[in-house]
């Protein structure tokens, strides 16, 4: 079987569309299925993250980036209209036959999946905003929300299977291997980890530093700091870390070993938060993007996560706030490492690739 991924990342985008499908590459690869990705917006480092991985980068037509395009809430992030980029899709599907297609594209809905699904070939969408129609097989949304079980009542057709909730999270396998393995954390806090996400446009990550920079003065604090390759103030936060004696980590392939031996965070609300959980690590979560507003809150009310709320009003003295309560409450910080490992332990009755692979048998 053939599969083809049609996800893009950018600074607008990020890059956690990108991860989350290379994860569910690898799980289908095992199962001996053969991937492809099909892109139009990806940067070079991303690029050679896919290949280094084993899999083929078939680029989409190169075209002029259009602006005010309409559609879907993100109708901008495709960049051309739905109806040229699945054009652009078919062409090069064409000269690559796959039996299903994943689409990862919050710029992507029904009108392009009509337009490219048809007998034989079958559509995973993975979303987490519902809030498109979609027409597909399957529908993937790995994120917790209060309302998990109705948001796509009226967005897929009937005989869609949905795939809710954290069971079904696209987890790497060094993380997949430790589910329900963890210890709630009940150490001092002393050790953080800081993640904001592979692009990181806005720079949280400077921010934070200097927040760290004023708690170190009063409070015994060491951090295990992580950004992407081509974070763009890169040079800066170097600077920074060396001067706390921080540790860096770039475009590392070790933060599973990290998040492990730390005993809180702050970072993102995006796909990294589901590591966390994994780790039952109690975190300053941190909105980077709109489409995580709705899971950071809901976690928060679930005692997962402290919603700090969009990065755009985070200032250093909230954060030092915030992050000094952490640090002094034991029995909140047991409480969130409790619940993040609770929304970890349940397993899904299938695998996301296994239902792939076994569809033709099922339906």
């Amino acid at each position: 079987m053939r599969v083809a991924i049609r996800v893009d990342a950018s600074a607008q985008i990020g890059t956690g569309h990108v991860m989350r499908c290379i994860t569910l590459a690898g799980r289908l690869r095992k199962r001996g299925q053969e991937v492809c990705f099909f892109c139009r917006h990806l940067s070079q480092p991303l690029e050679k993250i896919i290949r280094e991985q084993g899999y083929s980068v078939i680029r989409l037509r190169q075209r002029p980036t259009g602006t005010g395009l309409k559609g879907t809430a993100h109708a901008d992030w495709l960049g051309v209209s739905q109806e040229c980029d699945a054009d652009d899709f078919l062409d090069a599907i064409a000269r690559w036959p796959a039996q299903w297609v994943v689409v990862d594209h919050y710029g992507i809905d029904q009108k392009w999946e009509e337009k490219v699904g048809y007998a034989n070939r079958y559509i995973l969408v993975i979303d987490d905003l519902a809030d498109r129609r979609h027409r597909c097989d399957v529908l993937l949304d790995q994120n917790f929300y209060l309302n998990m079980t109705s948001r796509y009542e009226d967005k897929v057709p009937g005989g869609c299977r949905l795939l809710l909730g954290p069971a079904y999270a696209l987890l790497r396998e060094e993380f997949q291997s430790r589910r329900g393995k963890v210890f709630p954390k009940t150490s001092d806090a002393r050790r953080a980890f800081i993640f904001f996400g592979g692009v990181d446009k806005d720079n949280i990550t400077s921010l934070a530093l200097e927040a760290f920079a004023v708690l170190t003065k009063s409070q015994s604090l060491y951090a295990d700091v992580v950004i992407g390759a081509a974070h763009p103030f890169r040079n800066e936060v170097v600077y920074a870390c060396a001067r706390l004696g921080f540790d860096l980590h770039i475009q590392t392939d070790r933060m599973a070993e990290l998040m492990e031996r730390a005993d809180f965070a702050i970072g993102g609300g995006g796909s990294s938060v589901w590591e966390r959980c994994v780790f039952g690590l109690p975190t300053l979560v941190v909105i980077m993007a709109a489409n995580q507003r709705q899971l950071a809150h809901d976690l928060d009310v679930r005692g997962v996560v402290q919603n700090l709320g969009p990065a755009s009003c985070l200032s250093k003295t909230n954060l030092v706030d915030a992050t000094i309560a952490l640090v002094r409450d034991q029995p909140r910080r047991l409480a969130m490492s409790r619940n993040s490992l609770a929304l970890m332990t349940g397993n899904s009755e299938d695998d996301v690739s296994d239902i792939m692979v076994n569809w033709n048998a099922e339906t």
